[in-house]
């Protein structure tokens, strides 16, 4: 796995998706961004090391990296006290949330099985 830049998004800055069109802070180490075609969110060095190690940026080799329709459930599911008033419900509640997403793409792709493992998600 490449090692963790610590490059902190901007707007025209680029991504693994492409130039960055939008973006949302959600802390001072976590970011949702936008591009024309796609987007994700990124997570800071320092704020990674709360993540599993086996449950970090799968799919990508630029960490801190998570893409908005599978991995973004690793970062809610893991910081869902500050994802919980943006969704509108509870931190118990979004968990349970994203462990569902992670589970049901357990089923088709071993990869999450694995990180639903090193989440601690059950079944």
């Amino acid at each position: 796995m490449t090692t963790h830049t610590g490059t902190v998004p901007h707007l025209g800055g680029t991504s693994p998706w492409g130039r960055i069109d939008h973006i949302e802070w959600i802390s001072p180490g976590i970011a949702s961004v936008s591009t024309s075609s796609h987007g994700g969110y990124w997570v800071s060095y320092i704020d990674e090391e709360q993540i599993p190690p086996a449950a970090r940026s799968p799919w990508l080799d630029k960490p801190g990296w998570y893409e908005e329709d599978v991995d973004a459930a690793i970062v809610a599911y893991v910081f869902a006290p500050l994802f919980a008033p943006l969704a509108g419900t509870t931190p118990d509640a979004l968990r349970e949330r994203a462990a569902a997403n992670l589970r049901g793409s357990a089923r088709h792709n071993p990869l999450y099985g694995k990180v639903c493992a090193a989440l601690g998600i059950k079944g």
